[in-house]
């Protein structure tokens, strides 16, 4: 998919990798996360073009004016994580968007950043871990209820736990962010319904000219840091 994307369409100029990315917890509709999957290995800078990409998606999808920006690390504080995400902090705090620091894993589900930045590595044991928790938990709580409540209750309290931590429930699909053009990755698992919420998240893109916004938005922040720091 990623190979027929940059092929048929090409990159936006100043970016490196395509990347997928979007909310993926119903217990936190107005967070979303990139990268979750496309990229194993990521330089600082490309996750700073993560952040970006993650700014203009919060905008102009989930319609928040101001997206609150932040870097998945295993603590708090500045100096935590990995060399990359250590470096990357760097550029952040540089780049004029609303960075507020690291988060840890347990901020996801609490919506703690509009927008939380990893490589695809992290990000797809992350999206995975919840969905099997979420299958798990509610085969558990399936069984909890039973004699407790009608079965048609049941049910209802079911599926909608598995929309909540579900990500094929909960989206349907995501963009494939960097490509000059509208692309939506639907998951493995993702029914009629799911596919029809990954052209109606195409749709959505196309008609708020989200490419073009995020060309100019790449466009400006690039120079913001290179004006503050040319070495960059």
């Amino acid at each position: 998919m990623f190979a027929s994307a940059l092929q048929t369409l090409g990159l936006l100029e100043g970016l490196s990798r395509p990347v997928i990315g979007g909310p993926f917890l119903g217990f936190a509709p107005q967070t979303i996360m990139i990268d979750l999957g496309g990229n194993a290995d990521c330089r600082p800078d490309q996750l700073l073009d993560f952040g970006i990409i993650g700014t203009v998606y919060a905008r102009k999808y989930l319609n928040i004016s101001n997206p609150t920006v932040a870097l998945l690390s295993n603590g708090r504080e500045e100096g935590k994580g990995n060399e990359v995400v250590k470096e990357a902090y760097k550029l952040f705090k540089l780049s004029g968007l609303n960075f507020i620091g690291n988060v840890e894993g347990n901020d996801i589900a609490l919506g703690s950043a509009n927008v939380i930045i990893c490589d695809g590595f992290v990000g797809n044991i992350v999206i995975k871990f919840c969905e099997g928790l979420g299958n798990i938990t509610a085969q558990w709580l399936e069984k909890m209820l039973r004699g407790k409540l009608r079965e048609n209750e049941i049910e209802e309290i079911v599926k909608a736990y598995k929309q909540a931590t579900i990500s094929a429930d909960t989206a349907g699909g995501g963009p494939l962010w960097g490509v000059n053009g509208v692309v939506c990755k639907a998951h493995g698992r993702s029914r009629a319904p799911e596919v029809a919420k990954a052209i109606g998240t195409a749709k959505n893109m196309v008609e708020t000219d989200l490419v073009g916004t995020l060309k100019s938005e790449l466009a400006a922040i690039r120079s913001r840091i290179n004006a503050t720091n040319p070495n960059t």
